[in-house]
């Protein structure tokens, strides 16, 4: 009887753990200038995706008037709203005076919905 409590314990504690993971995504830097310096690194950090086609952006939570834009973007966290976890190598960017303030170029090396 202690036996089948226990089993049953752990059947349900893996039960609730698997459905707590992220749906992961494996990124291709390619496309992206990887000759460009990585300035900083971004770990496990939450943003919204904003933009659109051709433009989307990667806006993290808490921050405001900031763009992080990925050249590698994978098609399926296109969507503006979309909230997703990430890591990233932050490039070296020029900040000119037609653009939005406060935008860095980055090389996502993870990302999950």
């Amino acid at each position: 009887m202690r036996a089948t409590f226990y089993v049953a314990i752990i059947i349900s504690l893996l039960v609730w753990q698997s459905g707590c993971k992220k749906e992961a995504h494996v990124i291709s830097n390619a496309g992206c200038d990887n000759s460009v310096q990585t300035v900083r690194q971004i770990s496990d950090h939450k943003a919204t995706v904003a933009g659109s086609v051709g433009s989307y952006y990667l806006v993290e939570d808490g921050a405001i008037d900031s763009r992080l834009v990925p050249c590698n973007l994978p098609v399926e966290f296109q969507q503006t709203g979309l909230h997703v976890q990430f890591s990233a190598d932050v490039k070296a960017t020029i900040q000119l005076d037609n653009v939005a303030c406060c935008r860095e170029n980055i090389v996502l090396t993870n990302i999950a919905k």
